[in-house]
């Protein structure tokens, strides 16, 4: 474009300017204001991008060869500087079409070099020789075009190389993208700017961020302000840890490094929910205990099978004197009770294999509640059922009704029988949206504030006939199918156990580690 004005401006103006257009002035003139006038034609087919970039690139390059002649041709031929535009579009088709279109160009050019040559002698325009300088010309076209063409062999090997690795990229961000969706840590990556450049979902639910947030967006959108100021900046440098209260009432802990060696790089945070470490950590302590209550309760059976025997013996002995019959009941009683317990906590060792399957939780409570209420001679309203029909969950059905047992018969020992209903079963759908919540509640007064945190330990018991053993087994079963349990305390009115049954991806991680 830039050419084709200075070509019109020379054509116009009064002053020489070398030897452009000095052998056929009109030519000239018409020539370069057709070249100004095809200029703004391309702008405009480029701006519309019409008929498409290589039929452009071909029209662009024919004309300019047609239109480079043609003044070659005004002017004085051989020594007008014309030539040098020659080698332009040498360059220029070879960088936009590639190294043979650059070959193609100076043939072209080179043979209406010659053409020109030869017309300039039959008109009498020039005298007959001069093909040495043509020679060089054409020569220097050649070279010029070898040379785009081995550098625009450089060039797309370049190009393919950095597309390779764009795509390896895309593929390596896609891959850690889905790993990172799939950690149940919370995880937010910020740079030195304290924009938050990466976040999962499970950082999203933590955080309880709204789901129209993108990225990259400033941290103290995610964290409050007190958060972000008390933590961010003053503990960052000092705790590889710390513990955040959010506004919600959550507890959660957050983990900071660094990324690379410089605290201006920005920083990985890993958050995780306090009360869900605080709850592996009591499953562990009770899976503990259990082994070694297992492992001692082990070594009491031997001398327990020597006290029974020797129970038999005086029961049977003929000397022994009626007042002491009843001593003897009690000890054969009271063994009995101790082997039960043995049994029970012997199997609190034992790692059964679960049976992860789906549950329509409705029926199969119903169903439990049936078999319940029969075995126990209950009326049909004694126990309460509601909830949605539909809902489903995963678990062992088998094991999991253990466990609904175990807490129908607390409600039984503790609350008043004598009033309908005697338990509360309501089911409610999690608020993920998968799995489902089971509350459980009775009429009875309920679990004193003062012991609600040890009705789940082992041998913890109120009643006098109780091992103390049932809830701590109820929850340990929970654990290895993925669930939890709860006691739940209300302000108004009594408290109420919380049974949360697994989801689909729990229970695929489940039988996962299972496979393991």
């Amino acid at each position: 474009m830039l050419l084709a004005v200075f070509l019109s401006t020379a054509s116009l103006t009064s002053v020489s300017v070398g030897s452009l257009g000095s052998r056929n002035p009109e030519l000239f003139i018409y020539t370069s204001f057709s070249y100004a006038f095809l200029s703004l034609l391309f702008a405009f087919l480029i701006h519309y991008d019409w008929p498409g970039y290589i039929i452009q690139c071909r029209l662009q390059i024919l004309v300019d060869i047609i239109i480079t002649i043609l003044l070659y041709n005004a002017s004085s031929g051989r020594g007008s500087g014309i030539e040098i535009l020659f080698f332009i579009t040498v360059s220029a088709s070879g960088i936009l079409l590639g190294g043979r279109a650059a070959l193609i160009t100076a043939s072209t050019a080179t043979i209406l070099l010659i053409l020109e040559h030869f017309y300039e002698i039959l008109t009498n325009q020039q005298p007959p020789g001069g093909l040495t300088s043509l020679g060089f010309i054409g020569s220097g076209l050649f070279i010029t075009a070898f040379i785009i063409y081995y550098l625009t062999l450089l060039l797309r090997k370049t190009e393919i190389e950095v597309a390779e690795k764009n795509i390896t990229l895309q593929k390596m961000g896609h891959i850690n993208q889905l790993i990172v969706e799939q950690l149940e840590s919370g995880i937010i990556v910020v740079d030195q700017f304290s924009q938050v450049i990466l976040f999962n979902n499970s950082a999203r639910e933590l955080l309880t961020a709204p789901d129209s947030l993108n990225i990259p967006l400033p941290l103290d959108s995610l964290l409050n302000k007190i958060s972000l100021n008390d933590i961010y900046f003053s503990k960052i440098s000092h705790e590889k840890e710390s513990k955040i209260e959010l506004p919600s009432g959550k507890t959660i802990i957050a983990h900071y490094k660094p990324l690379g060696d410089k605290a201006e790089n920005g920083y990985l945070i890993l958050f995780d929910d306090y009360s869900q470490i605080e709850k592996e950590k009591r499953n562990e302590k009770f899976i503990a205990m259990g082994r070694l209550s297992a492992s001692i309760a082990h070594e009491i059976r031997n001398p327990l099978g020597a006290i029974c025997h020797a129970g038999q013996l005086l029961a049977e002995s003929p000397g022994i004197y009626k007042e002491d019959v009843r001593l003897v009941e009690i000890i054969e009683g009271q063994s009995r009770r101790i082997d039960q317990i043995i049994k029970t906590v012997l199997g609190l060792g034992q790692e059964n294999e679960q049976n992860l399957q789906k549950i329509s939780v409705y029926d199969w409570l119903n169903r439990v509640i049936n078999d319940f209420t029969r075995e126990n001679r209950l009326t049909e309203d004694s126990i309460l059922l509601s909830g949605d029909h539909i809902i489903s969950a995963y678990g062992d059905p088998t094991q999991l009704r253990q466990v609904i047992q175990n807490l129908l018969t607390n409600s039984l020992r503790y609350a008043d029988t004598s009033k309908s209903p005697i338990v509360m079963i309501d089911i409610s759908e999690n608020t993920s949206g998968e799995g489902c919540t089971i509350g459980l509640s009775d009429n009875g007064p309920g679990i004193d504030r003062s012991i609600q945190d040890k009705v789940f330990e082992p041998f913890f018991t109120t009643s006098s006939t109780g091992n103390g053993l049932g809830l701590f087994i109820a929850r340990k079963i929970c654990l290895s199918n993925g669930a939890s349990l709860e006691y739940i305390h209300k302000e108004s009115g009594n408290g109420y156990f919380v049974l949360m049954l697994a989801d689909k991806n729990t229970c695929y991680r489940l039988k996962n580690h299972q496979q393991e």
